[in-house]
C-alpha cells in the first residue's frame, strides 16, 4: 500500500471498536455535564416555575439519547437518529436552561446565588 494512500485523519468510516465507543460517549458526555449540572441547580433553587422542570428533564434525556446514538453507531461517520435528536434536543434545551437562568438574573438579581437565602445584601 503506498504511503499517500493511507488515512491519517479520522478512520475512513471504519468499524470502532466498543471500547472506543464508549470513550467518546463519556468524552462528549464531560464536556457538557458539570454546566448542565450546575444550570440544572440554580434553576432548582431559584425557579418554580413547572416548564423548568420538564426542560431540565427534556435536556437530560436527550444527553442520554446521545449516548445511546453513539454507543449504538456502527461508526460515527453515518448519521444516527437517536445521535442527532440527543444533540439536537440537549443544544435547544440547554439554550433555553441558559435563557431562563438570564432572565432569572435580571428578574431578581445575583442575591440568593451569591450571598445565600437569608441574607438581605444585594450587589
Amino acid at each position: 500500500m503506498p504511503l499517500a494512500s493511507v488515512v491519517y485523519d479520522g478512520d475512513g468510516g471504519a468499524r470502532r471498536p466498543v471500547a472506543l465507543m464508549a470513550v467518546r460517549a463519556q468524552g462528549n458526555t464531560a464536556e457538557y455535564a458539570a454546566m448542565l449540572a450546575l444550570l440544572i441547580y440554580l434553576l432548582g433553587q431559584r425557579s418554580s416555575a413547572e416548564w423548568v422542570s420538564w426542560v431540565m428533564v427534556g435536556v437530560t434525556a436527550s444527553r442520554y439519547l446521545l449516548v445511546i446514538g453513539v454507543l449504538a453507531s456502527a461508526t460515527l461517520a453515518r448519521p444516527n437518529p437517536f445521535r442527532a435528536v440527543g444533540a439536537l434536543g440537549g443544544t435547544v434545551l440547554a439554550l433555553a436552561l441558559l435563557f431562563c437562568s438570564g432572565i432569572d438574573v435580571v428578574r431578581n438579581g445575583l442575591g440568593p446565588l451569591c450571598f445565600g437565602r437569608g441574607t438581605t445584601h444585594r450587589p
